[in-house]
């Protein structure tokens, strides 16, 4: 039978080889003093600087978020206020009898009798 030289010839697909060979570490460069540590220092102050960037942002938006429900819970009373107060003053203002007194004071009467048009000519 013959044999299969294809086969043997081939190496097989490992993933993590590359990564194996440049980052493991001889005796003398240990992570406290070799390249090792310096050659990727920039990488990790770069990831460093991207994870405060998203803490952040995180605290950002929840800050917005609890300020926005303060202010709706806010403008939401106020509105309540408003519609009260417009009710009451609307109530006063609206009933012929205080309008009525109110003209009174300044010295206009009730008209009794019949409406009137009045026409001007020239």
């Amino acid at each position: 039978m013959a044999e299969n030289t294809f086969r043997k010839n081939k190496k097989p697909f490992e993933l993590f080889r590359g990564l194996e060979k440049t980052v493991s570490l001889k005796p003398d460069q240990r992570l406290a003093g070799g390249e090792v540590a310096v050659r990727y220092l920039p990488h990790l102050l770069f990831l460093a600087l991207l994870a405060i960037i998203y803490i952040a942002n995180v605290h950002y938006g929840e800050r917005l978020i609890r300020d926005t429900s303060k202010i709706e819970n806010e403008v939401e009373n106020l509105r309540s206020d408003y519609a009260s107060l417009k009710a009451k003053y609307d109530s006063y203002t609206g009933k012929q009898m205080n309008i009525a007194e109110s003209a009174k004071k300044i010295g206009l009467q009730e008209s009794k009798g019949r409406i009137q048009k009045i026409t001007i000519t020239k």
